[in-house]
């Protein structure tokens, strides 16, 4: 199966991503070698051995539909098996969100779902297993549950019924720093160095040379490392955790900062109206977010007897929206 055939498969998702994590995210794992990195850092064994990652292909393709767009960021890529030419799927999905989705193992299954009709749909059909590679970098711990485990009643009669949804659970905060630093990529010891700390705002003006200088160090052409360079001070300038100032008086020592830090400043300068219009735009769909969880809430408090689907229904949002709201009402009152 050639990637053409991925790219075929599924319109891209023409969205620009929710969030400059999105962006970087992509950017870090669009590059097939480190995929293979995190893969070889936290797979099974037995999972290992029956890919071949060398042959990782990331296409354009993406399978996050309206619904999952709310939680999810995704990044295709194919990879042949020690099967001969049996390819799987294997997806990095980024939870960009703030809080767990209440009923994650039912969003995976909705991905793998939508992967899995869209290929029973080609001329000749030929569904591969699918694999979620979940990327989580939020401040709760995720819980990982398998979907029986929110079923109730629980027996053992029924688990033939019902589906496992596995996946790969990538917890940022789970990584030690020192097991980052031993990943053979610098610009992915940086990537994933800048997610994880990126609220700590002493950590970052401690550190930052170091952060840097994996990628200033590493043995890539030039153009590839300002590059590089690039990406992760767009990304650092993105967090606001610390201010433009302190990063250069950090970072000037760097060879090639003086360079991509004026590129920069004159991308800023060209797109200051358009980052003032896109941010009136965030402001407006922040309001209607706001507005519509309000009213589902209201809708909540005086139906109370309805389910989510009912309330899905009457608000014209998804039932795992309404699902949401409802677990933090019922935090809230605890």
């Amino acid at each position: 199966m050639s990637l053409s055939y991925y790219t075929a498969m599924s319109q891209p998702n023409n969205k620009s991503p929710h969030h400059p994590h999105d962006k970087f995210f992509k950017a870090v794992f669009k590059q097939p070698e480190h995929v293979q990195e995190i893969l070889e850092a936290v797979a099974p064994e037995a999972l290992l051995q029956s890919l071949r990652l060398e042959t990782l292909n990331p296409s354009d393709a993406s399978f996050v539909d309206e619904q999952l767009a709310e939680h999810f960021a995704d990044i295709v890529l194919q990879c042949q098996t020690t099967d001969g030419d049996i390819p799987a799927t294997l997806t990095m999905l980024m939870e960009h969100k703030s809080y767990v989705p209440v009923y994650a193992p039912l969003q995976l299954m909705r991905y793998q779902v939508n992967v899995w009709t869209e290929q029973a749909r080609q001329p000749k059909p030929q569904p591969t297993p699918v694999i979620i590679v979940l990327f989580y970098h939020g401040d709760e711990d995720w819980p990982k549950k398998s979907w029986s485990e929110y079923l109730r009643p629980r027996h053992e009669a029924f688990e033939p019924y019902t589906p496992q949804v596995g996946y790969i659970l990538v917890d940022l905060s789970g990584l030690s720093d020192e097991r980052i630093m031993q990943f053979r990529s610098g610009f992915l010891k940086t990537a994933l160095l800048l997610m994880k700390h990126r609220k700590e705002r002493e950590f970052l003006l401690d550190n930052l040379v170091l952060i840097f200088n994996f990628v200033e160090a590493e043995d890539v052409p030039e153009s590839v490392r300002i590059e590089q360079l690039k990406l992760a001070l767009r990304y650092l300038r993105s967090l606001r955790s610390i201010r433009p100032e302190e990063v250069k008086t950090k970072l000037q020592s760097l060879m090639t900062f003086n360079q991509v830090w004026d590129v920069l400043a004159e991308e800023r300068a060209e797109g200051y109206e358009e980052g003032r219009e896109e941010g009136m735009e965030k402001g407006m769909e922040k309001g209607m977010e706001k507005g519509a969880r309000e009213v589902i809430a209201s809708l909540i408090r005086h139906l109370p007897d309805a389910n989510d689907e009912t309330i899905a229904n009457l608000s014209s949002k998804p039932a795992e929206y309404v699902a949401q709201v409802r677990w933090e009402m019922n935090a809230d009152t605890d």
